[in-house]
């Protein structure tokens, strides 16, 4: 018989569940805001009166603060405890996300937001992950991990479908971020509640302050560079040089002096030696690559069923839905015969094939293709999607 008891180290049963709700949805929600937008940029063109190739910012500078965080959350957790960072991290989601609503009508100050909130995603992602752990017995700490990579992987495959429901059904696609709020803000005041009485083991020497200059090189660099890439799409690299090379340059510098820094930092934030092990540093890139493809080739063609196809938000989001279905299952008993002695390769290798099959079968539509052919392609996704991007 099932016993939460079983389970927790330190929380009564009720509270701990009401602990893993409160992480999972909260992990679930700073993932969504990725998923949930995408579908809607055609409506917040709209309401910001701005072209596409400008709305798209808030986008691709999410993920940018979102990747750049993640260095950053290991020095806070050191100095700071990881409750304490997951706390002000859901504080921080629900700011940005109250102020996204309000500057609506302005570009730079909404993609300003949209980076704070990538930015306060990325601190909690990694410290829940930590904070979970802490509070389950060490030989149920697998079940935990499960349920941290389900809460991961979800909001990706079924973000589309309730941001098209947000922006096409509902009507309103700052309903996203209103809720965004409210519930950021709960998660952190029930997780203050639920943890007030324990106390992270942390390093009140950790040099938080020299860590916090060498971040801020790297994050301000990759910031540049996502905007040299801004800047690149509105121009096709073929014009407005003076600003691209200014941006380069900038970006050149920033990442330089990041590197002296950390180099000479006896606590660096990042180590390049990983990269002279052969196989670490080809995995990471291929790694990397194909991540990047999948998640290009998903934008492109949630944006152009809307603006090609026609079809409407709600629409292209249910596309996703087998990936959402299949999808875990397919990666849990991936993830359960690689435990027994498959190799990890061969489902990887046959999931990228399977993906680049997907793509090519999808481009082989003449228009107008009908939404049941469109549909067709994601039943092959959905099985392959999740073993190619497994650490």
């Amino acid at each position: 018989m099932f016993k939460i008891s079983g389970y927790s180290r330190f929380l009564t049963p009720a509270q701990f569940v009401l602990f893993n709700l409160a992480l999972g949805i909260g992990h679930f929600l700073v993932l969504l805001n990725t998923g949930a937008y995408l579908p809607m940029l055609p409506y917040v063109t709209g309401s910001m009166d701005e072209g596409l190739p400008y709305v798209v910012w808030g986008q691709s500078d999410y993920f940018t603060a979102l990747g750049c965080a993640f260095l950053f959350a290991r020095p806070l957790m050191k100095r700071f405890g990881p409750k304490v960072t997951v706390i002000a991290s859901f504080l921080l989601f629900s700011f940005a996300s109250l102020g996204a609503l309000f500057v609506v009508h302005n570009l730079i100050l909404f993609t300003s937001f949209r980076v704070v909130q990538g930015f306060a995603a990325g601190l909690g992602i990694i410290p829940s992950f930590f904070l979970l752990l802490e509070y389950y017995k060490t030989e149920r700490q697998p079940t935990a991990t499960a349920l941290w990579g389900l809460a991961v992987f979800i909001p990706f495959s079924v973000g589309p479908a309730l941001g098209g429901w947000f922006a096409y059904v509902l009507g309103d696609w700052r309903l996203l971020f209103f809720a965004s709020f409210l519930i950021s803000l709960l998660i952190a005041g029930i997780l203050w509640g639920l943890l007030a009485d324990w106390e992270d083991v942390i390093d009140r020497s950790y040099p938080i302050l020299d860590q916090s200059l060498t971040f801020g090189l790297f994050f301000a660099s990759a910031l540049m560079l996502q905007e040299f890439f801004d800047v690149g799409l509105l121009s096709d690299l073929s014009s407005r040089f003076q600003e691209l090379w200014g941006m380069l340059f900038l970006t050149l510098t920033g990442f330089a002096l990041f590197q002296i820094r950390n180099a000479r930092s006896k606590n660096p934030l990042f180590s390049f030696s990983l990269f002279s092990h052969r196989n670490f540093g080809v995995g990471t890139l291929l790694f990397c690559l194909s991540f990047m493809l999948l998640q290009g080739g998903i934008v492109q063609y949630i944006i152009r069923f809307q603006l090609v196809e026609g079809y409407t938000a709600w629409h292209v989001g249910l596309l996703f839905m087998p990936l959402f279905i299949f999808s875990k299952p397919f990666s849990l008993l991936t993830q359960n015969r690689i435990q027994n002695g498959w190799d990890p390769r061969i489902p990887a290798s046959l999931s990228l094939l399977a993906i680049a099959l997907n793509f090519w079968w999808i481009s082989s539509y003449l228009r107008p293709a009908t939404w049941e052919l469109l549909l067709l392609p994601q039943l092959l996704l959905a099985p392959r999607s999740a073993p190619s991007f497994r650490p």
